[in-house]
């Protein structure tokens, strides 16, 4: 008896001090989800007055992208772990949101610093633009002296190019109104050439003309010719009408199947979305049920000791 227990003992002092410490695959993966649940540096640098000066702003640039590199190592940590578990894409999907999070707070802060640095540029440039405008004074004045500067805004160079554009855009305006007013001019010249529609109007009978070679003819038989042209333009625009009409159907019922196979493919999309949150909520909670289990287990040994 005595034996057995001795040889169960040795048996089981590995699984128990593997047990009470850590290995190195479970101290990487610790260490990597504290980075990415570390949101300091967002918290440093999105507090009022953290960015008020292009010093700060380079400053929060640097440590930004060695913050970026630091969130991308501990992903690839995480997946190296999550690849050693029994739900990979859960746990897998979970950093990779951790990650998405980080990085969206890493760029907020780098885009604002690079307002700063921006703005800072555009002001420097304004200021030495005025300072030249300065110096140079105005036309015939024959003191070097430098002019003092009421605002820093809009020099008048710049003033003298917007009227210059202003006025290039006034003439283009006006010759674009005098064409498109000869257009029309040119349309109802046209129109008024144009005869009107026989069948808004029925031709006047005239008297039968009487060419060489050709049979004698009457003004009954223009009347009927033109009553028969009548008819038939009539009977044209009918057909016409019909087909358009049948146009009109056939693409309004072309528009009721687009949307109705959009719907479905919209209902079919939401319902595989939902299967998969299903999917994901039901791995998740059976990850955290073996890791329960696994504690337990673990943690029974110790009776034996």
């Amino acid at each position: 008896m005595k034996t057995r227990l001795l040889i169960l003992f040795a048996a089981l002092m590995p699984l128990v001090s593997q047990a009470g410490e850590p290995s190195e695959l479970e101290l990487m993966r610790d260490n990597a989800q504290a980075v990415l649940d570390d949101h300091g540096f967002y918290e440093t640098w999105s507090k009022p007055g953290a960015l008020d000066t292009v010093d700060k702003a380079k400053r929060a640039q640097s440590e930004a992208k060695l913050e970026l590199q630091r969130v991308d190592d501990a992903f690839g940590a995480m997946k190296y772990w999550c690849n050693s578990r029994f739900f990979v894409n859960a746990c897998i999907d979970e950093a990779r949101e951790a990650q998405h999070l980080r990085k969206r707070e890493i760029r907020e802060i780098n885009l604002k610093a690079d307002d700063v640095i921006r703005t800072d540029r555009t002001v420097r440039t304004q200021q030495r633009q005025a300072e030249r405008e300065a110096q140079r004074g105005p036309v015939g004045m024959t003191s070097s002296a430098p002019k003092p500067v009421p605002h820093l805004g809009k020099t008048a160079e710049d003033v003298e190019k917007n009227n210059i554009k202003a006025e290039e855009r006034r003439l283009k305006e006006e010759a674009n109104l005098r064409a498109y007013e000869k257009k029309q001019r040119e349309a109802a010249e046209r129109a008024n050439k144009q005869p009107e529609p026989a069948r808004m109007k029925a031709r006047e009978p005239q008297a039968p003309s009487m060419p060489q070679g050709s049979s004698k003819t009457t003004v009954k038989d223009h009347v009927e010719n033109d009553q028969a042209t009548m008819d038939a333009r009539r009977a044209q625009e009918e057909v016409n009408t019909q087909a358009y009409e049948q146009k009109q159907a056939d693409a309004r019922e072309r528009m009721a199947e687009a949307e109705a196979a959009a719907a479905k493919r919209r209902a079919e999309r939401e319902a595989r979305q939902k299967s998969f949150n299903e999917t994901l909520k039901a791995r998740r909670e059976a990850q955290e049920r073996y890791e329960e289990t696994k504690g337990k287990r673990e943690s029974g040994l110790e009776r034996f000791f």
